[in-house]
């Protein structure tokens, strides 16, 4: 597959990094990295090379996106190296010494470790996550945090300041000279203590008759000591953290190329299962010759993409794995602001894998007896059974997401589910902003998902803002029925549902956003009209009828 597309990834690499060779070969690697680790999502794909061509776009911009971080991270580097040449830092710090430790005090205590660990002891942000038992990023964060709290507290003693330039006046104020002689004096009496402790008021009295008797040998004795056990103090805690810092570093590797080996037979599995399903298929064609039309009605299938994987169980193990990316995708977010510890996170995650395989098995259930979209049992009995069916499966699972994040965090899920059509819209804008001289902000991503949430399709069969589309009147259930079966066909769900953009959500939108984001927000909404447009009609129902407002 490399050698095959190489060329295709390689060339756009190229064309987006602007001629520079050698990122481009970052990108073409990460692209072909990725590409083995989604090998059985994307082992049934129907154009992979629309989506190495996709992956390409993708990967520039993560790499385009680090540059810009790395050249603020120098910016704002520039930016503190002025604010320490300033007379007026010296002024500040006169300003913030005498209420610092006070307001450190009201700091929660994890809170207050990330800030001494910084800027007390100066030490990086590698060794503060593996102070913290965390990771770098997650130590940048709890740092960036906890002085944000700090400078809410200053704030309340009348000490206003900007994080940069708190950060810039505690990693360069807080370390108070050492007096002389005061490191050795202190560790001579500690050891002192030490031997008291050890020898008992003997010993103690003897050493103190020596010292009566022999001041300066006994002091140049203990500055020596005091010399050898500070260096090797300091020479310990260097080697530790430097082993610690490998161990770390060893571990990540190994476990990436245990992952990448898992991957790699992983692919060759799920391909050997691919090319045996094809064979069999193959093979049945061949061998059952083609009825003549029948006049009777036939069984309404979920389209090609699902009844492939209802109709091989084979195929279910890969797809389910393909709907845990999706599920862990589409949640991040939640679990990032949900405060779930990461054995609760990940406890989560199985549980949403394991509902994933269960709407599955009722999907797979149904379709042995014939039934799909727009063909539900006709029987009030069967539907009835049917629907008893999917109610205890949805219970089971509500009761045991309900013991993994507890009844109010149930409550969260169900509110960020249910906006996770608009997500999606703010995210697909997002990504055709991203390159643009106004990308769209976290803030306004979730303004807009708030907006399209309050105006989204109503259940009218009238036209009105909230069932018209670029001026277009769309029946709502019409519309959620074509699109539903269109995702059915490409085998997604609606974790992938993009929720309409209503002409009332449109006119809304433009308290959060800029002439040029509304412009981009209109194309995607022409999009949807087409895509509706395109969309094959549910078997079963007729046209619907369209015209304008």
């Amino acid at each position: 597959l490399v050698r095959r597309h190489f060329t295709l990834v390689y060339s756009a690499a190229v064309r987006r990094m602007d001629g520079d060779a050698d990122r481009a070969k970052d990108v073409t690697q990460v692209v072909f990295t990725g590409l083995a680790r989604e090998a059985a999502a994307l082992s049934r794909h129907p154009a992979l090379t629309g989506w190495l061509y996709a992956a390409t776009r993708s990967a520039a911009i993560d790499i385009l996106r680090a540059e810009r971080r790395r050249r603020r991270r120098e910016e704002k580097a520039h930016i503190m190296e002025e604010t320490l040449s300033s007379p007026e830092r010296s002024a500040d710090w006169e300003q913030l010494r005498p209420v610092l430790d006070e307001a450190m005090d009201e700091l929660d205590a994890r809170d207050r470790e990330a800030v001494l660990l910084r800027f007390f002891e100066g030490r990086p942000f590698v060794a503060v996550g593996g102070a913290l038992r965390v990771s770098e990023e997650a130590a940048r964060k709890r740092v960036d945090r906890a002085l944000d709290k700090l400078g809410e507290l200053l704030a309340r003693r009348g000490i206003t300041s900007t994080a940069g330039a708190l950060a810039v006046l505690l990693a360069n104020q807080t370390a108070v000279a050492t007096p002389a002689g005061a490191l050795a004096s202190v560790t001579s009496a500690a050891l002192a203590g030490a031997a008291v402790t050890a020898g008992g008021v003997g010993a103690a009295a003897a050493g103190l008759f020596i010292m009566s008797t022999s001041k300066v040998v006994t002091g140049i004795s203990v500055a020596a000591a005091v010399i050898a056990v500070g260096s090797a103090i300091y020479q310990a805690n260097l080697a530790r953290d430097s082993v610690a810092e490998l161990d770390s570093l060893g571990r990540e590797r190994t476990t990436l190329r245990a992952q990448l080996g898992t991957m790699a037979k992983r692919a060759e599995t799920v391909d050997g299962q691919l090319a045996a399903a094809r064979k069999e298929l193959g093979d049945l064609r061949a061998a059952v010759p083609q009825p003549a039309p029948a006049k009777t009605a036939v069984r309404h299938t979920q389209g090609a993409a699902m009844d492939h994987v209802l109709e091989h169980p084979e195929m279910h193990a890969p797809f389910v794995e393909q709907q845990a990316l999706r599920i862990k995708a589409r949640y991040e977010r939640f679990l990032a602001t949900s405060g779930l510890s990461a054995e609760q996170q990940e406890r989560f995650l199985r549980e949403m894998k394991e509902g994933a395989a269960g709407e599955l098995d009722v999907m797979a259930a149904l379709h042995a007896q014939g039934y799909g979209v727009g063909n539900l049992p006709q029987d009030l009995g069967a539907r009835k059974q049917m629907q008893q069916l999917i109610t205890e499966k949805q219970q089971a699972f509500r009761t045991r997401l309900s013991e993994v994040l507890g009844e109010d965090g149930l409550k969260q899920f169900a509110q960020y589910s249910n906006t996770i059509p608009e997500r999606n819209v703010a995210d697909q804008l997002a990504g055709q902003l991203y390159t643009t001289a106004e990308p769209l902000t976290a803030q306004q991503a979730n303004q807009l998902a708030q907006v399209l949430a309050q105006h989204r399709f109503a259940p009218q069969s009238t036209p009105s803002p909230s069932t018209t589309l670029n001026g277009t009147f769309v029946d709502p259930l019409m519309f959620k029925r074509r699109m539903a079966q269109a995702m059915q066909q490409g085998g997604m769900t609606l974790l992938d549902w993009a929720a309409p953009v209503t002409d009332a959500a449109l006119a809304r939108a433009k308290t959060v956003l800029s002439p040029a984001q509304y412009t981009a927000l209109q194309r995607v909404q022409a999009q949807q009209v087409t895509q509706f447009q395109l969309a094959p009609t549910p078997p079963g129902m007729r046209e619907p009828a369209t015209g304008g407002k």
